[in-house]
Parts: C-alpha cells; sequence; structure tokens
C-alpha cells in the first residue's frame, strides 16, 4: 500500500490554495483540490505491506507528539508538467521530515519498483534505494502539489501573470493516508492534532 504522511495547514495556507485554484481555473489550469484533494506538504511517501500498518501507525502517532511548526509558502514552480507551491524548508520541518524517514523507513516495502521516471544515473536513484522514496534528506523539498499533468505552456503562462507574496501559516495536523501515483490522498487513514 502507498502511504503518504503529510502535514495540514492553517485556515489562511488553504485559503491560499483556493485561491491559487480559483485563478487557475479561469486561465483552464485545474487543480488537485479542484478535483477534490486534500491540501497538503508531504513530508514522507513510500510503499508497505499492509500487515505493518499497525507498526505506522504507532510510529507517527509518535512523531505526532510535536508542536505546530511555521510553513511559509513562496513561489509557483513548473517542474515538467507538475506545478509546486514551494514552501520554506525550516530547520523544524526538515526535522520532522527526518524523524518521519527513521521512524518509518525499516518498515517500507524493500520489494518495490522505482518510479519510471528515476533513471539508475539520477542522484535521486540512491536516496530511493536507501528510504524507498527518491525526496528524503538532501533530496526534501518542502510543497504543495497543485497539478501533475499540466501544459507546460499554460503553466508557465500561469505563473508570469501570478506573481505569489509569501504566506506565513501553521501547520496544525500530522496525518497518515492511502496516496494515488501522484501522492495524492485517496484516503485519509487518521489525522493528530500538533500540540500550539
Amino acid at each position: 500500500m502507498n502511504l503518504n504522511v503529510y502535514l495540514t495547514f492553517s485556515s489562511n495556507i488553504v485559503y491560499h490554495v483556493i485561491k491559487i485554484s480559483s485563478l487557475a481555473k479561469d486561465a483552464e489550469i485545474k487543480t488537485f483540490m479542484m478535483e477534490g484533494f486534500p491540501v497538503h506538504l508531504t513530508l514522507y511517501l513510500t510503499e508497505y505491506s499492509s500487515e505493518m500498518l499497525d507498526e505506522i501507525l504507532q510510529k507517527v502517532e509518535q512523531i505526532s507528539k510535536t508542536k505546530q511548526i511555521d510553513i511559509v509558502t513562496t513561489n509557483l514552480e513548473r517542474i515538467g508538467t507538475w506545478l509546486f507551491l514551494q514552501t520554506v524548508k525550516s530547520p523544524e520541518l526538515l526535522n520532522l521530515h527526518k524523524e518521519c524517514v527513521r521512524l518509518l523507513s525499516p518498515l517500507r516495502d524493500k520489494a518495490m519498483k522505482k518510479p519510471e521516471w528515476l533513471s539508475k544515473k539520477s542522484p535521486k536513484h540512491t536516496s530511493f534505494l536507501q528510504y524507498g522514496s527518491p525526496n528524503v534528506d538532501t533530496f526534501f523539498d518542502p510543497h504543495i502539489t497543485l497539478l501533475a499533468n499540466g501544459d507546460p505552456e499554460k503553466v508557465d503562462t500561469f505563473i508570469k501573470q501570478n506573481p505569489l507574496k509569501p504566506i506565513v501559516g501553521k501547520a496544525i495536523a500530522l496525518a497518515i493516508g492511502e496516496a494515488d501515483k501522484n501522492g495524492q490522498i485517496t484516503k485519509e487513514i487518521v489525522s493528530w492534532k500538533l500540540r500550539i
């Protein structure tokens, strides 16, 4: 099972994504939020055997004992056909990511197949072999994914026409859910509020 451990946000960040999605709709770009997926920031995404679920939930609950952390959104960025709302990689956010990887990577399905896009020459290949995810440690790039299969020309025009100001909010909950091939949450399993 493909499981995503992720953060959810204070209302001002969610509202910011709603506003961006509304502007995207006017530009004929359909975001994940418009498709009904929750706004989130992935901390660690990989595959597990379903028999490991109870132990995984215990570990994530342990991690959830942390305090709320500041989240600062910055700019829109297109990578390939993907559109991201970038966030600042603060020390607190990086430490939370590392704690997820430390506690959960030993439980992952070590027989999982690597993503098709990941070549053996990529520096992320070693990360995938070690952690079951290419986006770990130095490759952890915190963001909110807005779109996976966008038209690059349309997306670039949209980015140029919609410069963003930074928004400061909070990560208010840590959750785990089943994810699709794009890392979007198809079913939330459980969510824990972070301490104030």
